[in-house]
């Protein structure tokens, strides 16, 4: 096999690998972002606070995705989670 041909082979290989890395990267962070911002509308049409389970009805989100958005916003400091009764009462901070 020609040298040449193989350097570009894998010198495309790794321009392909990087875009489409970037690529992915970019669409976690629109979905994370838009639902935070589902969330963050949900919370605030109910007043700042919100059961976790409301939240999901409301934004019509999964259990797992809304749980997986809730640690991220609460890294942010963007809510507060506690324990309310059976379930988990959810306040908007930011």
């Amino acid at each position: 096999m020609n040298p040449d041909f193989t350097r570009l082979a894998i010198w495309m290989c790794a321009f392909f690998a990087i875009t489409l890395t970037m690529r992915l990267a970019f669409l976690i962070k629109n979905i994370l972002q838009s639902g935070r911002d589902a969330i963050k509308e949900a919370l605030q049409q109910s007043g700042g606070e919100m059961l976790c389970s409301n939240i999901m009805e409301q934004t019509g989100f999964s259990k797992a995705r809304v749980e997986v958005l809730l640690m991220n916003m609460e890294k942010k400091d963007m809510i507060q989670k506690a324990p309310h009764g059976e379930g988990v009462l959810v306040k908007l901070i930011k």
